[in-house]
């Protein structure tokens, strides 16, 4: 993906550069040792179930779900023709990808022993832990599992 899109309500959706399918040595490196350090605290927490905000196109998402197989995996982002056709590519048996906003989560409090939301705070939902939490985070108890 490299284009900028939105959504019906005028909100960016998607990637603007290819961070993981990049040639670019720096980016591969910097890409190389966050995946890793991501991939070691979802290894040691090892969730019950997992809720991934702003999943994307749902490469990291996939990689969560079949690394906590049997384990509940929901990825969310906003509507994009883009990421919706990606999240074709990218299924497993535990995985499911929803449309939804952030800021009107239809889920239970305590549904999920988890919750990710790498890079969207900032970029697409600013209120998100406001809007969204009314108790707090399960994300907290993670580290119980």
């Amino acid at each position: 993906m490299s284009a900028v899109t939105r959504d019906a309500e005028g909100t960016v959706t998607g990637n603007t550069y290819d961070k993981y399918g990049s040639t670019n040595p720096v980016v591969r490196r910097l890409m190389a040792g966050f995946e890793g350090a991501v991939g070691d605290l979802m290894a040691a927490a090892r969730p019950a179930s997992l809720l991934d905000v702003g999943c994307g196109e749902g490469v990291l998402t996939q990689r969560w779900a079949r690394a906590l197989a049997p384990a509940r995996v929901v990825g969310i982002d906003l509507e994009d023709a883009g990421l919706q056709a990606e999240w074709e590519r990218r299924t497993e048996p535990n995985l499911e990808y929803r449309v939804q906003r952030a800021e009107r989560l239809p889920f239970a409090d305590g549904e999920f022993a988890a919750a990710t939301a790498i890079g969207t705070r900032w970029r697409r939902w600013p209120a998100w832990p406001v809007a969204t939490c009314s108790s707090p985070c399960p994300a907290s108890r993670c580290g119980e599992r």
